[in-house]
């Protein structure tokens, strides 16, 4: 990821994998496709103009998320982003998360990644922060 943290990548899911592809310039698509000339779902396709070689490993992390792709993908879709911040309270933060009826949580940590801004902060924190001051005020 662009922070330096990894992610699980879902190039096998081509709902995911496509729409990465497709986001990404040639340069990265060639990265992430490698020898691959197309990706082809019902719905959807992604080329790789620049397809490289078998054989030409990478080592660990074999490939970088662009900025411009994790912010295409955090605008156009927050429910995964939504899901994983609410994990994270629950598992973190369970004081937090079960002070709420569990509804009234997921409502609550939907609303701060809508709202929440890079200046704010890491998003993690502005949940922790904000429901720190709703639940103990």
């Amino acid at each position: 990821m662009p922070n330096g943290s990894h992610a699980f990548f879902r190039f096998y899911d081509p709902n995911f994998s496509i729409e990465v592809a497709t986001m990404s310039d040639d340069e990265q698509r060639s990265l992430i496709m490698g020898p691959c000339h197309q990706w082809l779902s019902k719905q959807r396709e992604a080329t790789n103009t620049k397809p490289t070689q078998v054989g030409s490993d990478k080592s660990f992390p074999w490939w970088e998320v662009p900025d411009t792709v994790v912010r295409k993908l955090s605008e156009k879709d927050k429910s995964v982003l939504i899901a994983n911040s609410v994990k994270w309270l629950r598992e973190n933060h369970a004081d937090l998360y079960f002070s709420l009826p569990e509804p009234a949580a997921k409502a609550k940590v939907a609303r701060l990644v809508a709202k929440h801004q890079a200046e704010f902060g890491s998003l993690n924190s502005y949940i922790k922060n904000v429901l720190d001051k709703e639940v103990y005020r």
